[in-house]
């Protein structure tokens, strides 16, 4: 042990941590954001944000940021750079800003938007999962992570607009064989980020079908 923290500590003094957004030098290598960088990321004003309409099987939606060059670059570390802990600590943000009893109870579950099997061996994590784990950690909320699959393989929404958004998401998911979620069960819908709410759609109309009531939404961040 004593000889890996000596590895340690002298890699860090050769090779110091940066942060992976702003390049600020890390006081150990536990972190992959820094805290300035968490601090700064702007809160979308819940005012304006319930101006955007709610997606098609949606109960309700909440987004916590704003979409800025600062989260896409917290969000490409996340997705595309192999740091599954920068989604821990997005939910565990997330909730910092978020009044729980507003929204989960006793019958809340979340259910991170899953992703293609191939696509996920690929990233090797879901980042979806990870934000959940954080909400998780701060909530204690039950995450029922394999409740939903994704059947399609889709090509990546980016550079779509609206309609071939919704359309490369048709019967893009269907609820796991098996899979009974009791009538009362609220479900919120867990994802990095909101644009057209193609996907959050695709994934409510799946789980209504199954029968669920209630589906709500919550990302990390949504843009303007």
């Amino acid at each position: 042990m004593w000889l890996s923290n000596l590895l340690t500590g002298i890699s860090n003094l050769v090779f110091p941590p940066l942060c992976k957004s702003c390049d600020r030098r890390m006081p150990s290598n536990r972190a992959v954001i820094c805290d300035q960088c968490w601090d700064k990321l702007p809160l979308f004003d819940p005012v304006e944000f319930r101006k955007k309409p709610v997606p098609e099987f949606l109960d309700s939606i909440v987004s916590v940021f704003l979409f800025d060059e600062l989260f896409q670059a917290i969000v490409h570390a996340l997705k595309y750079q192999g740091n599954p802990s920068i989604g821990r600590r997005m939910g565990l943000e997330m909730a910092r800003h978020l009044e729980a009893a507003t929204l989960v109870n006793t019958t809340t579950v979340l259910l991170p938007v899953p992703l293609h099997p191939i696509k996920r061996r690929e990233r090797g994590y879901n980042q979806a999962e990870m934000i959940a784990e954080g909400l998780r950690q701060a909530w204690g909320t039950p995450i029922v992570a394999d409740g939903l699959c994704r059947r399609k393989n889709t090509v990546t929404q980016t550079k779509l607009n609206a309609a071939e958004r919704k359309r490369n998401m048709e019967s893009a998911f269907m609820v796991q064989t098996g899979t009974n979620f009791r009538g009362e069960t609220t479900i919120i819908l867990i994802d990095d980020v909101f644009t057209t709410g193609a996907t959050l759609s695709a994934a409510a109309q799946a789980l209504r079908s199954a029968g669920v009531h209630r589906v709500c939404a919550l990302t990390a961040a949504a843009p303007v």
